[in-house]
C-alpha cells in the first residue's frame, strides 16, 4: 500500500536517466531515450519526464520512507532477499524514491522504488568489528 500523500512532479536528472536505461533494458524491442538525448536506436522513444511520488509504501505490515521525502534516511532502511542463481541473499539499501511513472502507449503504470545498494567491505578494518 502506498502513502495517500504524492505529489506529481519531474524526476530528478538521475532518476530520470536511469529510469530510461532500465526500461530500455527491461524491454530492448521498444528503446526509450531521455528528451535531452540524441537517440541511440531508431525505434526509441523520448520518455515522459512526469512522475507521481510517495512518501512511504507499507509492505507486510512495516512502512518504509523514501528518504527524500521526509529528509532523512532512519526509516529507509530495507533488507531485500535476492535469488541468483539459486542462491538466495540478503542486499541491504537505502530507499530513496517512491513512484509511479505511467508509460502511456507502451502499458500500464509501473511503479518504481529507487534504491541506493550497500556494498559489502572487504578491506582492512578494525577487529572490534569481527564480534558483530
Amino acid at each position: 500500500m502506498l502513502s495517500p500523500r504524492h505529489e506529481q512532479k519531474i524526476m530528478s536528472t538521475i532518476t530520470y536517466r536511469r529510469l530510461a536505461r532500465m526500461l530500455t533494458s527491461l524491454h530492448p524491442e521498444s528503446p526509450v531515450h531521455c528528451q535531452s538525448d540524441r537517440p541511440m536506436d531508431l525505434r526509441s522513444v523520448p520518455l515522459d519526464q512526469d512522475a507521481i511520488f510517495y512518501d512511504y509504501v507499507v509492505y507486510k505490515g512495516t512502512r518504509y520512507y523514501s528518504s527524500r521525502a521526509v529528509g532523512t534516511n532512519c526509516a529507509s532502511l530495507v533488507g531485500v532477499y535476492m535469488t541468483c542463481s539459486g542462491i538466495t541473499h540478503i542486499q541491504c539499501g537505502e530507499l530513496l524514491e517512491l513512484f509511479e511513472f505511467d508509460e502511456g502507449k507502451r502499458g500500464s503504470p509501473i511503479w518504481v522504488a529507487h534504491m541506493r545498494w550497500f556494498r559489502k567491505w572487504d578491506g582492512p578494518r578494525e577487529a572490534v568489528w569481527d564480534e558483530l
